[in-house]
């Protein structure tokens, strides 16, 4: 059973009215997002690993690429939360068919659907589209999780058999899984519409808002019949935004403030540039200080979670051209006790 927890009409910079729907499916749950003009198409986004500690929300980034452009275009959005955080694959895919049904049941069939597939995420995705040819419109699936399965493997096995166009988006270094997926769907279908797009930058998932809109683009024009480029390798650097960082006399350090939270991750986004660390002289792979109100933690700048320990602090330059602090498998808005709005400072640490 479900119940209608929100609905509200809510509008942000750039985004005509939205009306916003949360509520329960079983142990799942989920949100809804339908714009006043909705076009009749609906895109399900499907999130990567959490891990098991967080709380279970459903979270749709509408704010960030591909969904904010969607959304203006006039599509629906909806994302399931899954019934448990952790590696979850098989009940996944289970909660996000079960959220697609109620979505026709409850608003109208949509008459396209599309399926974003966010690392794991690409992983519950390719289930969906190789267990039901001809019922998903296209497919796009974000980094290198697309092969994960659960500890007790009971997720089904891949078919390589998806007849629904994919378009496979993944960083430089995470290029391994992808493309062993593409070459064996065309071992086993050898005219599958399906394209990998490798983004020449290092990490996991870190790609430009234009980088990602590409993609977008290019998958909505294999779902159109018309013909992309089946493998490339290209970059859109994004514009760095003005700073309001207050850089400290000895340019060493600099202050400015939390502007936005993962409710998912609790990863804190802070109106720090790439210029501002570069002033500070903090470069790629250094570990610099992130002081907030009464406490300060090393972090270090990475590509990927993976270059740090469980619950060490990891710091990215996100699609907005912002600093992104987080804690490898933890909440850094939950561990610091942040919220937005809130002053922090960056300090380089001598060499």
């Amino acid at each position: 059973m479900f119940r209608v927890l929100l609905a509200s009409f809510l509008a942000i910079p750039g985004l005509s009215a939205w009306e916003q729907f949360e509520g329960e499916l079983g142990q799942s749950k989920y949100t809804i997002v339908i714009p006043d003009s909705w076009n009749g198409k609906l895109a399900v986004y499907n999130h990567g690993y959490i891990p098991e500690e967080n709380s279970i929300q459903a979270y749709l980034p509408v704010r960030r690429e591909p969904y904010k452009t969607l959304l203006e275009s006039g599509w629906a959005l909806a994302a399931s939360s899954y019934r448990r955080n952790g590696i979850i694959v098989k009940d996944a895919t289970e909660d996000v068919i079960q959220l697609i049904r109620h979505f026709s049941n409850t608003f109208k069939a949509p008459d396209s659907l599309l399926l974003i597939g966010s690392s794991m995420g690409g992983a519950v995705t390719l289930r969906m589209v190789e267990a039901a040819p001809g019922r998903f419109a296209g497919a796009l699936i974000l980094g290198r999780g697309l092969d994960l399965i659960e500890p007790d493997a009971s997720s089904a096995p891949l078919t390589f058999r998806p007849e629904t166009p994919i378009l496979l988006l993944t960083n430089s270094d995470e290029t391994q899984a992808p493309a062993a997926y593409k070459k064996q769907v065309l071992k086993e279908q050898p005219d599958a519409p399906i394209a990998l797009w490798i983004v020449e930058t290092p990490g996991h998932i870190l790609f430009t808002s234009e980088e990602i809109l590409a993609a977008t683009q290019a998958l909505l024009e294999m779902v159109a019949g018309k013909p992309v480029e089946p493998f490339r390798k290209f970059s859109i650097p994004a514009l760095e935004p003005t700073s309001i960082a207050q850089l400290n006399k000895n340019g060493r350090s600099a202050r400015s403030e939390v502007i936005d939270i993962s409710p998912t991750y609790g990863n804190l986004d802070v109106f720090i540039t790439p210029g501002d660390l570069k002033a500070m002289g903090i470069a790629q792979g250094d570990i610099f200080e992130f002081t907030t109100r009464d406490q300060t933690y090393k972090v270090k700048w990475a590509t990927s979670y993976s270059e740090v320990a469980r619950g060490e602090w990891v710091a990215f330059i996100n699609e907005f051209k912002r600093l992104q602090v987080a804690i490898n498998r933890g909440s850094a808005a939950r561990v610091a006790d942040l919220s937005i709005g809130d002053p922090v400072t960056v300090r380089a640490i001598s060499k």
